[in-house]
């Protein structure tokens, strides 16, 4: 299944990657605002790691979940807790819940992917609930080449990738409707690169897909990993200098600035930031470039 293999592709580039890091490099900071390369390693070991019920370390003290808003407060807390522990644990236990994940969903018979299972988003068929947390180790995956200097390529995780763009293309019309909150009538045209033409329509609070019709509002162009992250909410190369240099900075962050930019080009987008659920860190959306979306109601 394309799953088992996506999910085989973006653990497998995590723990490669994060066993090759330096000692120098575990505070570089990344492009979740105020996470340093250590604390994504935490949060995915974290994340996977309840999902096992592996014990917890203990929340810090000082920690205030009040301080962020929704599953933030989860994955903040998760990072807080391991930010004590040292670099060697932190990876370990990355090892150890990828390790068990991949076994257990390596295991599956076809009707284990239709099984419910527990997921960011509630109670879900197997299948959704591998396909955002592969979603998630994915897009952390380039989080950390990005902090690391090393290229981005679709190709490097060719399935993961697949599934990562078509997972964000599937959900721009709830994404338009319930984080841009575009108003009835508005039409964007989609021209994802590889992948015939669309149009977004908003509709009765709805958005869904038609064939490209007459002239529309806007248009969201680009290279699907691209239109992926910026979905994702990851900004281009100057925004992501700019939030390291003035957003919050939290302990191990490391030093701002100097993020090179995502080497696979950059979409044109609605002023208004389309959300996927996956991959969460920071607490803002970038500002979206290029396209003025209609004026919301």
């Amino acid at each position: 299944m394309d799953l088992l293999t996506g999910l085989q592709e973006a653990w497998g580039g995590a723990v490669a990657l994060l066993r090759g890091v330096d000692d120098d490099q575990w505070d570089l900071p990344t492009p979740c605002e105020g996470w340093a390369v250590r604390d994504v390693a935490a949060h995915l070991g974290h994340v996977e790691g309840i999902a096992h019920g592996y014990p917890q370390p203990p929340t810090p003290g000082d920690f205030d979940p009040n301080a962020f808003r929704g599953f933030h407060a989860f994955t903040e807390e998760g990072v807080a807790a391991r930010r004590p522990l040292p670099v060697d644990d932190v990876l370990g236990e990355v090892v150890t819940a990828a390790g068990a994940t991949l076994a257990q969903v390596g295991a599956y018979g076809p009707d284990d992917w239709e099984q419910p299972a527990p997921s960011p988003v509630g109670v879900v068929p197997a299948h959704q609930a591998a396909e955002i947390r592969m979603s998630d180790v994915l897009v952390h995956l380039f989080d950390l080449r990005t902090a690391l200097g090393l290229p981005i390529d679709e190709d490097t995780e060719p399935t993961a990738s697949r599934i990562l763009v078509d997972r964000a293309i599937r959900l721009t019309g709830w994404g338009a409707v319930k984080g841009a909150r575009l108003p009835d009538g508005t039409r964007l045209r989609l021209e994802i690169e590889g992948r015939e033409s669309q149009d977004l329509v908003v509709e009765g609070g709805r958005g869904g897909f038609e064939d490209p019709a007459g002239g529309p509002d806007g248009r969201i162009a680009g290279p699907g990993l691209a239109y992926a992250l910026a979905v994702a909410r990851r900004p281009a190369g100057d925004e992501r200098r700019r939030r390291r240099s003035h957003g919050r900075r939290r302990p191990g962050a490391g030093a701002a600035g100097g993020l090179p930019p995502v080497p696979v080009g950059a979409p044109r987008i609605p002023r208004a930031a389309i959300p996927v659920p996956s991959a969460p860190c920071g607490p803002a959306p970038p500002q979206a470039r290029g396209v003025t979306a209609p004026p919301r109601s």
